[in-house]
C-alpha cells in the first residue's frame, strides 16, 4: 500500500504540474513539444553517463510537457479528470487509522522509505568493526533483507558513513592509514568529498581493500549501496608531453619546439610517465639559451623526420 500511496502521490504532482493556466494560448504548444524533445535527450544522455539518480526527475518534466501539449492540442478535461481520479485513489489508501511514533531516546538523521534498501540489517557497524578482505566479498554478494512487513523509513544516529573499495592489486604504496583523499561521485552529479582512510585490508589473492570514512551528510546525496567512485590519490603540477615529442639529444631529456620557424632543443626534466605521455617540471630557470627548459607557450612539435636543433623551415 506504501508503494502504491508513493506512485500516486507522484502522479498527483505530474498532474498538478501539467496544468494550464485558463486561457493558455495555442501557439506554446510547439514550445512544450521542443522541451519534451529536449527532456528525451537528457534521458539518453543520463543513461549513457549512468546518472541514474536523475532520470525520476527527468521522467517527470517528459511527462509534464507532454501532458501540456496533449491539453492544447487536444482534450484539456482529460487532464483534469485524470488528477480528480488520482485524488480520490490517494484518499482511499489513507482511509484508516493513524499510528503515531516518537524518538526521545537521542537526535538522529531520518531516511524516507525510498532510502530503505534491505541492507540496513546486513551493511552494520559491526560488520564494519569485524571487516575482513573476505566478509567484505561474502557483503557485496548479499542479499537484502527487511525486520517487518511495513516499514516507514529508518534512523541513523550517526554521521559518518564509510566507502569501501576493493583493489586486485596491493595498494599500500597508494593509501596510507590516516591519510585523506579527494572522492568524487559521479553518480552524485559529480560531487567531491574529503574522505579519511581508516583500514587497508589485504586478501590472499595480493589485492587491498580500502576503507575511507566521511564526517560528513551532504544533502540530496544519494547514499547508494553500490556506485561508482573515482579517488585522488596525489597530484602532479607540470606540463602534459605527449611520448612522441620526447627525445633525447646527447643523453639529454627533452623536446623539439618551433621557435621563429626553426627547430629549437627544450630540455625536460620528467616528473611523470604515463601511458602514452610525459609530465615534465615547470621551471622559470632559463639562463642557459642552448639549453633552455621547456615553457609553458613553447610551440611543441608532435611529428617530424630528420629533427635536430638549429632546422629552418621556409
Amino acid at each position: 500500500r506504501q508503494k502504491e500511496l508513493d506512485e500516486i502521490n507522484r502522479t498527483i504532482r505530474v498532474l498538478e504540474a501539467s496544468l494550464l493556466p485558463e486561457e493558455t494560448p495555442l501557439s506554446k504548444a510547439d514550445g512544450y513539444r521542443r522541451d519534451a524533445l529536449t527532456n528525451l535527450s537528457e534521458i539518453r544522455m543520463a543513461i549513457r553517463e549512468g546518472d541514474w539518480g536523475r532520470l525520476s526527475e527527468l521522467e517527470d518534466d517528459l511527462l509534464i510537457n507532454l501532458n501540456r501539449y496533449g491539453a492544447l492540442t487536444g482534450d484539456a478535461e482529460a487532464l483534469t479528470q485524470a488528477l480528480e481520479r488520482a485524488r480520490a485513489e490517494r484518499d482511499e489508501l489513507l482511509t484508516g487509522e493513524k499510528l503515531e511514533l516518537t524518538n526521545q531516546l537521542s537526535s538522529a538523521y531520518y531516511y524516507d522509505l525510498s532510502e530503505v534498501d534491505g541492507y540496513e540489517t546486513v551493511f552494520t557497524e559491526a560488520a564494519l568493526e569485524l571487516l575482513t578482505a573476505e566478509s567484505f566479498a561474502a557483503l557485496k554478494t548479499a542479499e537484502p533483507r527487511t525486520e517487518a512487513d511495513f516499514v516507514a523509513g529508518k534512523l541513523c544516529y550517526g554521521y559518518s558513513w564509510r566507502v569501501a573499495v576493493d583493489f586486485s592489486e596491493n595498494c599500500g604504496d597508494l593509501f596510507a592509514v590516516g591519510g585523506v583523499y579527494t572522492v568524487r561521485f559521479p553518480e552524485n552529479d559529480g560531487l567531491e568529498l574529503e574522505l579519511t582512510c581508516e583500514k587497508l585490508l589485504e586478501n590472499g589473492n595480493g589485492g587491498t581493500v580500502a576503507v575511507l570514512r566521511s564526517d560528513v551528510t551532504p544533502a540530496d546525496f544519494r547514499y547508494l549501496r553500490s556506485q561508482k567512485a573515482e579517488i585522488t590519490v596525489g597530484s602532479i603540477e607540470g606540463i602534459y608531453v605527449p611520448a612522441q615529442s620526447y627525445v633525447s639529444q646527447n643523453g639529454v631529456d627533452g623536446v623539439y619546439v618551433f621557435e621563429e620557424s626553426t627547430v629549437r632543443f627544450r630540455r625536460i626534466r620528467i616528473l611523470y610517465e604515463g601511458d602514452g605521455y610525459l609530465i615534465a617540471a615547470l621551471t622559470d630557470d632559463q639562463s642557459d639559451a642552448e639549453t633552455a627548459y621547456l615553457g609553458m607557450n613553447d610551440l611543441m612539435i608532435t611529428s617530424g623526420k630528420k629533427l635536430y636543433d638549429g632546422k629552418v623551415y621556409p
